[in-house]
Parts: C-alpha cells; structure tokens; sequence
C-alpha cells in the first residue's frame, strides 16, 4: 500500500500500525468525523427532510476536552433551528453517542420508553410529539408509531421504492435526479459538520450564518470551517 497515496490531502505523518485500522481513521481529526460523522447522516436524514430544518442557528456540545488527535468516543450535541411550517416555532434537536446515548439514558425520560418495556434500539431517531412517537431505524424497518395504536389511525402512503443504484444511473442518462442531490446534501453535511466543529470546543454555543458559512461569534471555530489541503502527494 502507498501510505502517501492513502493520506491523500491530509497532512503528512509516519505510519503507525495498528492505529488506523480496522476502521480506526474514522475517529482521528485528519481522516473523519467520529461516530456523528459516520453515521449522522443516515440517522439525522430523516427528521431534517421531514421537518425541512434546514441549516442550525447554533450548536452545543458536551464532551470530554479536546485533545487535538481524536473525536470524542462520547457526546451530547444539542441542535437549534428556526422554525418551519413543520414546527411549532423554533426547534431542539439532540444527537447522542456513546456513554452518553439515549440508549443507556431511556430510563431517566419516560418519553423515551417503548411499549412493553421493550430497550431502544443501539441506533435510531425519536420524534417526539404531542399526540405521539415516531421511532426511525437506520438502514433497516419502517419508521414504528408508538403507542401501536396509532397505526389505526394512519393512512399509509403509496410510496414508490426506489434503487439508489438505478436512480444513479438514469440521472448520469439525464432521466430523472437523485434524491440526495446537492441541494438536499449540502444542508445535511453541515448539520453533521458543525457538530463535528462543536467537539472541539465543549460547552460552547456555537452560532451559525449559513449565508456567509461562518460562526458569528467564535472566530476559532471559524478556522476550522475549511482547511489547506496538501498538494504534493
């Protein structure tokens, strides 16, 4: 393997066995972007799209201290938008992981609770709302009412399945678009993005200009919002 080639634009540094893999690159800051990185973007997808959040106003994280190497392997990021026509005003949402994730924390909420005591899931989305939950599994079911009884209620849609595989290749034959375009990923990225950011200053809110892309009040922070990339490998 090229260790230069496989660094690509991060900065150079010697190779360390058994530090960056098996998939270890992901927590270290030059490689990734942690846990909320990896997988915010598929568990974060579903109420940003439903609720057309959208990008935050602000962003605050609770962590263990920066320690200029890697993420935290635990975290509480508490997101604020502005209100949509989904929304009753402006609105909270709450990314854990980790010690610290809903999943070890269920029993201190009891909006948390599911039905016949049954755990959360390791991973998944909560919509709480006034009448009801809404559970989201990544990846694997459809998104479960709770209580049940609420599916009584409901009128399902018609939905038309989609193949991420065959959208992708009508669109590159001009047939359609894809549903995770740039416009619709942009906003996403920086959603998981700032809360990235947001680790390396715990306990600080954050406030974000989506229009110039830039923090309004930490001048810090802002160094981090793009970076050089090394050009001689």
């Amino acid at each position: 393997m090229s260790w230069n080639l496989w660094l690509g634009t991060a900065p150079e540094r010697p190779f360390l066995n058994g530090k960056y893999h098996n998939v270890q690159w992901r927590n270290i800051l030059d490689f990734g972007c942690g846990t909320l990185g990896d997988m915010g973007v598929h568990i974060l997808d579903t109420p940003c799209k439903a609720l057309k959040l959208g990008y935050p106003t602000s962003v605050n994280v609770t962590c263990r201290p920066p320690n200029h190497f890697s993420h935290p392997t635990s975290s509480v990021i508490e997101y604020e938008f502005a209100g949509t026509e989904f929304t009753d005003g402006p609105l909270k949402l709450s990314w854990h992981d980790g010690e610290e994730s809903l999943t070890k924390k269920a029993g201190d909420n009891p909006d948390l609770l599911l039905e016949d005591g049954k755990p959360l899931p390791e991973q998944g989305a909560m919509f709480i709302g006034e009448n009801g939950k809404r559970l989201l599994l990544p990846h694997l079911a459809a998104p479960q009412p709770l209580p049940r009884e609420l599916l009584k209620s409901i009128t399902k849609p018609n939905l038309e399945r989609t193949d991420h595989y065959h959208q992708w290749v009508n669109a590159a034959m001009g047939k359609g678009s894809c549903s995770a375009n740039f416009d619709y990923a942009a906003p996403l990225t920086v959603v998981n993005l700032l809360g990235v950011v947001g680790n390396r200053f715990p306990g600080e809110t954050l406030q974000w200009d989506d229009e110039k892309m830039s923090f309004k009040n930490h001048p810090e922070a802002n160094q981090l919002v793009s970076r050089a990339y090394r050009t001689d490998y």
